[in-house]
């Protein structure tokens, strides 16, 4: 009888480390896995723009795009505004502009390494002239919604003309 009791058990415990994949998946993949973390490396503007110490100047007769490199090892799909409020924010206005292609600005993940900002004509036209910082702070969430340490951030600032600034 102890003998059929040892080999149910070990057959028992056979199956059950061959069925559940944190016993069988390899270690390394799992922990790079949930150690990798998604930061910004650069980012650029597609319009002409001037420096004045950290702050950089756009003109505000047309939409403005912000293209911001990402190192994201493991590839992996962040949130954006429409999933979570968490993901944007303007700390340089008291009140926080709309998300949306017909509203303020839009943001949107291309590839995996790539965000796009779009700040709308209306709203640079809204806060020209030092009437706020509109430079945008993100924070970088996972899809599975685990929140990365490092986030990205920007100092902008919209003005009708670029004749008169100097940087």
């Amino acid at each position: 009888m102890r003998k059929l009791y040892t080999i149910t058990v070990g057959i028992f415990l056979i199956l059950l480390f061959a069925a559940c994949t944190q016993f069988t998946t390899d270690i390394d993949v799992f922990l790079s896995y949930w150690s990798t973390e998604v930061a910004a490396t650069d980012f650029t503007l597609d319009k002409p723009y001037i420096s004045i110490g950290e702050t950089s100047y756009v003109s505000s007769m047309e939409d403005v795009i912000v293209t911001i490199k990402l190192r994201n090892p493991k590839k992996l799909t962040l949130k954006m505004p429409t999933s979570s409020d968490k993901v944007i924010r303007f700390p340089g206005l008291s009140t926080q502009p709309q998300y949306g292609i017909e509203k303020d600005y839009t943001l949107t993940q291309t590839t995996s390494n790539k965000l796009i900002l779009t700040y709308k004509k209306d709203f640079l036209q809204a806060h020209e002239w030092s009437n706020g910082n509109i430079g945008a702070e993100i924070t970088f969430i996972a899809d599975d919604n685990r929140v990365f340490d490092k986030r990205f951030s920007m100092n902008l600032k919209a003005a009708r003309s670029m004749q008169g600034l100097s940087g």
